[in-house]
């Protein structure tokens, strides 16, 4: 008999998250993996594969948020592709310890307890609130140095810690600190290299059941952070508009579209991903999202690579902006153009905002004028979701309210 069994993913109860999971695991069903945020969807049990599988909300690789159905038996499979890159780097599986701080809700934070499970490790949850308070943290978790620690994180979360003495210290105390979710900031990467922590970016998906390609600490430390490596379970190839293709054998069996089920793959077995990429003797380096990606005066330009280079060059000529985001608007003569968002630093809300936009205007006057922001403006709001991914739609309707554009 088939089963679909709803669970509730509370942050601040992983535990029991876990014992539902665990549960559903022994019972072979199939387990919708709800947030705080997300809504049930509702698919007619008949229509389900056996289980046992989870199905779990993707950020929209492929230009929109939808479900995956995947099989616990492709959880398997990539936790297999990942113990054997951890073999790689000179460590021993057994004696790992896994810190999770993701939402059980979405895909790595899910695989970092479904690996300690495979790989009869020790699994530590952290609670959101815990994560909000470097201190506390490191009280709580600082003097487990014993065996090698491995967390995964997005950006942002690594840029928070870093602000506190206590969040360095805590960062510094992994052997591996898997980061994805979205592409690394410059001035992030230069940071955590001098401060010696071990980042090790990735690249997957929902789709992909997790990461797919990852560079090792040792890599990222002495500065080669754009490339990375496949994991051995893993074929790539780019399609049309340089569109990243990928095969493994652990791609979702299906999405979910109005409550029936369609493949993911074409007949060929290859997922067309969401984002614009480069291979490079077997390595992969992520440009930006295909379906954010502009034509300006017949030059394609990711938005998402402007940003991380704004970033960088606004922070070492000193002026305070913590965040960025570029919303292209249809322009005649260029086709289009893009609009900077732009939100001042907590410590600097004093600043001038006319002076900062002036400093900035000066700042990318060499770029090419595809690439030059038309116009700005402050966006005091202006910050990533909980996942540290962008809400595109959220902020060009803020720029059509508050300004008419």
């Amino acid at each position: 008999m088939k089963e679909l069994r709803s669970i509730f993913c509370d942050p601040e109860s992983p535990e029991n998250t876990l014992r539902k999971i665990e549960n559903g695991v022994k019972e072979k069903v199939w387990m919708q993996l709800i947030s705080p945020k997300s809504e049930k969807i509702f698919i007619s049990e008949t229509r389900l594969p056996l289980g046992p599988g989870v199905i779990i909300r993707s950020g929209g690789s492929t230009g929109r948020p939808h479900q995956c159905l995947i099989p616990c038996s492709y959880l398997d499979q990539s936790a297999i592709a990942s113990a054997n890159w951890i073999k790689k780097q000179g460590l021993n599986i057994a004696s790992c310890q896994i810190f999770n701080s993701l939402p059980l809700s979405h895909i790595s934070g899910l695989m970092a307890w479904w690996r300690s499970r495979y790989w009869h490790t020790k699994y530590i949850s952290i609670k959101p609130s815990l994560m909000r308070s470097p201190n506390s943290l490191e009280k709580r978790f600082g003097r487990m140095q014993a065996n090698p620690k491995i967390t995964s994180l997005v950006p942002v979360q690594v840029n928070k810690l870093l602000k506190e003495p206590a969040g360095i210290r805590w960062l510094q105390s992994f052997s591996i600190i898997w980061l994805g979710g979205s592409l690394l900031p410059e001035d992030l990467a230069s940071t955590a290299r001098n401060l010696n922590i071990r980042l090790a970016p990735c690249y997957g998906a929902t789709e992909t059941t997790a990461m797919i390609a990852v560079q090792s600490p040792n890599d990222f430390l002495i500065g080669n952070e754009k490339y990375s490596n496949l994991l051995e379970d893993v074929e790539l190839k780019i399609g049309k508009n340089n569109r990243l293709e990928v095969k493994t054998p652990r791609l979702a069996q299906y999405e979910v579209i109005n409550g029936k089920l369609k493949k993911i793959t074409n007949d060929r077995g290859w997922w067309e991903s969401g984002d614009a990429a480069e291979i490079v003797n077997k390595k992969l380096r992520i440009l930006g999202r295909v379906d954010t990606a502009i034509n300006s005066g017949g030059e394609t330009v990711y938005p998402e690579i402007l940003q991380i280079k704004l970033l960088d060059v606004a922070l070492k000529a000193k002026v305070p902006i913590e965040e960025c985001f570029l919303v292209p608007i249809d322009n005649k003569e260029w086709g289009q153009k893009l609009v900077a968002l732009i939100r001042i630093g907590n410590e600097q809300k004093d600043y001038e905002e006319s002076k900062l936009i002036l400093e900035l205007t000066k700042l990318v006057k060499a770029w090419p004028p595809y690439e030059r922001p038309c116009s700005w403006y402050s966006c005091p709001e202006l910050k990533r979701n909980a996942a540290g991914k962008w809400e595109s739609n959220k902020w060009k309707l803020w720029l059509k309210q508050k300004h008419k554009i």
